[in-house]
């Protein structure tokens, strides 16, 4: 069987035939992967060949350099760069030659292998001239087929790769784009529109010249004219992103982009009005973020950006839009559905959120005229248009809205038309969320009645926005002011509303929706917000409720994904009870702990669930907790030790933390094992990052657990503290400042935990730190990237040291640098941190008596 007959089969519906034909390419890969890949490259190249054929050997090819899992793509990727260069060049040489094939599959599927190869060479400086050469099919202009793959093969490069060579080819790349948007051939328009939304992320310097971004700005705004529906929808996805990465460069233009986005959203196809809408809802998030920026802004501080209020200045106009395409919603719509009145109802927020107050005036007309429309679009668009409203306004004006509207949009609760009791319900809870005081103190009980008939609506997605209602008026109520008070607004209705969610959570279309999930959600926010006069029902009616489903999923099977799903929220709402009912959980602690253990077994899907479950409970029991950690202890271990998933193993760590508060000095028995693990996950390149600074404060709470017992570890936390403190960031990448500072603060938080631990008896444990630790309190002290929280740990180090050492340390702590940070500390506007300088000149008196 030739190469040909097996492309060909490898799409047969005969599964034999099929199976036959993939096994045959398997081994002909295995067998030679130079050979197969030149192969397929020309049976792709050959005119001659089925299309069938050629579109498959595309695929396979393709397969070769692209991949979903990093793991696979690294293989892939030094497979090639591996290759020798004779085989490649004759690879790209075809692929090349591919793109003016006469048949666009084959086109298309040439542009697409050329990016994947190219997204492995031009990072390792290979394959250089790609981009200039397909800059030049398409400028030449002499072939249409190859002007077309061109601008898609470079589309799809600037979509994959970051590299430098890459941006070095922007002027290239935007000529072309340039040449392929201003032919009249529909197909290379397109090709072209696409490559210029792909490369926007690159062309950073072109918008700042005046003339070559006003040309291209003209480019895209030409396009949203264009006779094909898909080029203008891609063109105002330019102008899209062009709103979000190059904000500060649009008053120019601004007045032409109005025009073409309400022309577009009022007239054109779905498609193309989605995004002139999507244009909008840009513009009013970023101005919202900049404005959120100015409020930030510390007197005297100048802003990074400003604001250019383009959404107020079209507010009149804009409103009148929105609303208008509101109405066209369809009767059967889902939160889902990508259409124009979901997306004008998001708009309407964002544009709230950017203009505030304003938006009242402007859309209340709307809301009064039709919120009893007898025509169900009108009410319902009327109702989605006042929820749209709630997350923006900040005066009184809005609350007292608030309360004329909930006697309204109760009536809507029962309402014939699905739709409309759909946005109502979801109308109550942003109520809730965003305006909830009118809501609490006037209108409780009916809403509340209204949400409980809601939730055994016939409709699941009703059913599961009443239980988010629950939910966001249950976290409207303060928790730490109710954890002391006897009693609350909800205490009359919690016994009712926990029942009326837990049968909820019986129903048969529970997954659908995400019924399921906010059903507990809402379980877990009325517990917390219970009052005091609650706990005994709580204790008494609610855990042992949970506690008996959750010992339902048990069975001697492994649990299928949704089981496991309801162990997960099952753990999660005891935790909360847990959490809350603090000692008085011991009357089922036995039984609780029983069931973790056997779910650890069991269930290791839910392993993080479980894990804070069972913190919760530490914190519940505190030193009568010890009685489980024979049992608890291999599952902890496995927990630290699973350095590959983040999630389980921070919450392990932290589970760490919670027993060292716990059980103090009966941590003696255990650290051996939990400082192995901790010390071997800092040392792995398995583990996250985003978990090791948390380890790295383990070693405070255990030393403040076990006291002088530490002193075995010391020399080795000493060397990965030491190795860890010399961590260097670029200075130009705020994430990795992030992190070092994060680092750098849990790094002093072990220091001084270990010397708060070891003082008392034996204080000698710690000298061996004293070197490293003043030269880490220079380099901070000398770092301008150094936040706030490391500047405290560091000042709360310092004062500790001279607490301890008194005059044994003056040769360290009479340092310039030193008075420098108490002193800083002392003048700073942080009452924390000048407190900390405060009482760090009180310790170095015992240095200077």
């Amino acid at each position: 069987m030739d190469l040909t007959e097996f492309l060909v089969n490898a799409t047969h519906p005969d599964a034999t035939i099929r199976q036959n034909a993939e096994n045959g390419l398997s081994q002909a890969l295995q067998h030679n992967y130079p050979v197969y890949l030149v192969s397929l490259v020309n049976e792709l190249a050959n005119e001659a060949k089925p299309q069938q054929a050629r579109q498959m050997a595309g695929i396979l090819l393709k397969q070769q350099f692209q991949a979903r899992s990093q793991e696979t793509k690294q293989r892939l990727a030094s497979q090639w760069m591996e290759s020798n260069d004779q085989l490649k060049a004759q690879i790209r040489s075809q692929i090349i030659t591919t793109l003016s094939s006469q048949e666009r599959d084959a086109r298309r599927t040439s542009a697409l292998v050329l990016s994947a190869i190219a997204n492995i060479d031009l990072p390792q400086n290979q394959w250089t001239d790609i981009v200039p050469r397909l800059a030049e099919n398409v400028t030449n202009g002499e072939n249409p087929f190859a002007m077309e793959a061109s601008l898609m093969a470079l589309g799809y490069i600037c979509e994959e790769t970051r590299a430098p060579a890459l941006t070095a080819q922007t002027d290239n790349i935007l000529n072309a784009v340039a040449k392929g948007m201003s032919t009249n051939q529909a197909e290379i328009r397109l090709a072209a529109t696409n490559a210029l939304f792909n490369c926007l992320e690159f062309t950073e310097k072109n918008f700042q010249n005046e003339g070559e971004r006003t040309y291209i700005m003209k480019l895209a705004c030409e396009s949203c004219e264009a006779p094909e529906a898909d080029t203008r929808r891609v063109a105002l996805q330019c102008l899209v992103k062009i709103a979000y990465l190059y904000y500060e460069t649009l008053p120019a233009y601004v007045q032409r982009i109005f025009e073409i986005t309400i022309k577009c959203a009022r007239q054109d196809q779905e498609p193309v009005a989605l995004q002139a809408v999507e244009f909008w809802t840009t513009v009013a998030e970023v101005e919202s973020d900049i404005q959120d920026e100015l409020d930030d802004l510390a007197e005297g501080e100048e802003p990074e950006r400003s604001c250019h209020n383009f959404v107020p200045t079209a507010l009149g106009p804009l409103v009148e839009l929105l609303t208008e395409l509101l109405v066209k919603q369809e009767e059967y719509q889902s939160d889902d559905d990508n259409n124009i009145s979901n997306a004008a109802g998001t708009c309407l927020s964002y544009v709230s959120h950017a203009v505030g107050d304003q938006i009242v005036e402007r859309v209340m007309p709307f809301i009064y005229q039709n919120i009893k429309s007898q025509d169900w679009h009108f009410k319902e668009a009327a109702t989605l248009a006042f929820s749209a409203i709630l997350d923006g306004p900040k005066s009184s004006q809005i609350n007292d809205l608030v309360d004329k509207a909930i006697p309204s949009l109760l009536e809507h609760v029962r309402d014939p038309m699905p739709l409309v009791k759909d946005t109502t319900i979801f109308t109550l809870g942003r109520i809730a969320h965003f305006q909830p005081v009118k809501l609490i103190d006037n209108h409780l009980h009916s809403v509340l009645e209204a949400l409980v008939v809601s939730m055994k609506d016939s409709e699941s997605r009703v059913a599961s926005k009443a239980c988010w209602a629950i939910h966001n008026i249950a976290e409207s109520l303060d928790q730490d002011q109710n954890a002391n008070t006897n009693t609350n607004q909800l205490s009359k209705y919690f016994s009712g509303l926990c029942q009326a969610l837990l049968e909820c959570s019986t129903r048969p279309d529970i997954s659908e929706n995400n019924l399921r999930l906010n059903v507990y959600e809402a379980i877990g926010s009325l517990i917390n917000s219970a009052a005091q006069d609650q706990y005994s029902f709580l204790q008494e009616k609610i855990v042992s409720q949970l506690l008996h489903r959750l010992q339902g999923t048990i069975t001697n099977s492994p649990p299928s994904d949704e089981t496991a799903l309801v162990q997960g929220l099952l753990c999660g709402t005891l935790q909360v009870c847990t959490e809350k009912l603090k000692v008085h959980i011991q009357n089922y602690a036995d039984e609780l702990m029983k069931t973790y253990l056997t779910l650890f077994n069991q269930s290791p899907a839910i392993f993080d669930d479980i894990m804070m479950a069972v913190g919760s409970l530490i914190d519940g029991l505190e030193k009568n907790f010890v009685r489980y950690m024979q049992h608890f202890h291999p599952y902890l271990l496995k927990g630290l030790t699973t350095y590959r998933e983040e999630q389980v193993c921070a919450t392990s760590v932290n589970v760490v933390g919670a027993l060292c508060g716990a059980l103090e000095n009966g941590m003696n028995q255990f650290s051996d094992d939990i400082m192995r693990a901790l010390l071997g996950g800092l040392q792995s390149n398995e583990t996250s990052d985003e978990v090791k600074p948390n380890m790295i404060s383990c070693f405070s709470d255990i030393a403040l657990a076990i006291g002088g017992e530490f002193e075995k570890y010391t020399q080795h936390v000493a060397g990965v503290l030491v190795s860890a403190s010399q961590l260097q960031v670029n200075p130009e990448d705020e994430d990795k400042i992030e992190y070092q500072n994060i680092l750098r603060e849990n790094i002093l938080e072990a220091y001084s935990g270990i010397l708060q631990g070891v003082k008392s008896d034996k204080p000698q444990a710690f000298n061996q730190f004293i070197d490293p630790v003043f030269a880490f309190l220079y380099m901070i002290s000398k770092d301008s990237s150094t936040d706030k929280d490391v500047f405290k740990a560091a000042v709360t180090l310092i004062g500790d040291l001279a607490n301890v050492y008194g005059t044994k340390l003056q040769q360290y702590l009479n340092k310039a640098y030193i008075f420098s940070m108490i002193a800083d500390a002392k003048e700073s506007d942080d009452n924390e941190l000048k407190t900390k300088g405060f009482f760090a000149t009180e310790q170095m008196q015992r240095v200077n008596p």
